[in-house]
């Protein structure tokens, strides 16, 4: 199944959304929604090719050899986390964020 099945075909940080690296991954506040979400640094690593717009097909391909993962691994990692944060709303199609800075 490939990463962006039943997702819009480019994805972005939503603009409430700001990033935090830490040691051991990342924190994710979205501001609209008063939230904050914690991730990995597998999780942050996937964050951050979207934030740069790396297409989502492409973003296996470049993390897996950086992070030691099976490239089949790395695919199902990063479609997991994406179906999981545009789910709420933490991702957004980029057309709705064309005309708006990105915070990372």
């Amino acid at each position: 199944m490939s990463a962006t099945s039943s997702l819009p075909p480019a994805l972005s940080p939503s603009p409430s959304v700001h990033f935090a690296a830490q040691a051991d991954g990342a924190v994710l506040l979205d501001l609209a929604a008063g939230k904050f979400y914690g991730l990995n640094p597998t999780a942050a690593a996937i964050w951050k090719k979207i934030a740069d717009g790396v297409p989502l097909t492409e973003i296996p391909h470049e993390l897996a050899p950086a992070l030691s993962v099976d490239e089949a691994r790395m695919r199902r990692d990063t479609h997991r986390l994406v179906h999981a944060l545009h789910a709420v709303g933490l991702l957004i199609p980029l057309d709705r964020t064309a005309n708006r800075g990105r915070r990372r």
